[in-house]
């Protein structure tokens, strides 16, 4: 979710860069607070359904991977819903470059360049993050198919979650 309080922040930058209120630490701050509120009643949805149980060979809670349901709950809340925020922002301040056309002046090109390196950047880690997390998708289509859990599972799938 950090990658869509970033964008959403270079949107405000780039398309509504005359509105001083919106660039205001006040509001990221509030922001960031209804971020985790918003996630966490979101995931608390699964403690009633038995979704949450403890791993014996990781030693922490989690959805099992068996229970298919949370674990696509899981991965809605957590991956798509940001991944599909961070696409309509980065689209929306694609197509406000792009119509912007040659009428701007030297100051307002220099930072919209640098804002558009910085979204390069940030779009480079997300893809790099996904790409990370193709190999337990596989192993969850594998458990999927096959009905038998493979013993790194876990690790394997926390893995873009611990590096990002």
């Amino acid at each position: 979710m950090t990658f869509v309080n970033q964008a959403f922040y270079r949107l405000i930058r780039i398309v509504y860069f005359q509105n001083r209120r919106l660039q205001s630490f006040k509001l990221y701050t509030i922001l960031l607070i209804i971020e985790i509120i918003i996630s966490s009643i979101l995931l608390c949805v699964l403690i009633p359904l038995n979704g949450v149980t403890y791993l014996p060979n990781d030693y922490f809670c989690y959805a099992t991977f068996t229970n298919i349901p949370c674990i696509l709950c899981v991965a809605f809340v957590i991956y798509i819903i940001p991944f599909c925020c961070l696409l309509v922002i980065y689209i929306h301040i694609t197509r406000f470059i792009r119509r912007q056309g040659n009428i701007q002046t030297l100051v307002v090109k220099q930072r919209q360049a640098r804002d558009l390196l910085i979204i390069r950047r940030i779009l480079i880690i997300v893809i790099i993050l996904l790409i990370l997390g193709i190999p337990a998708l596989i192993l969850i289509f594998m458990f999927i198919i096959t009905g038998e859990e493979y013993p790194l599972l876990a690790r394997i799938a926390f893995f873009p979650v611990s590096a990002s």
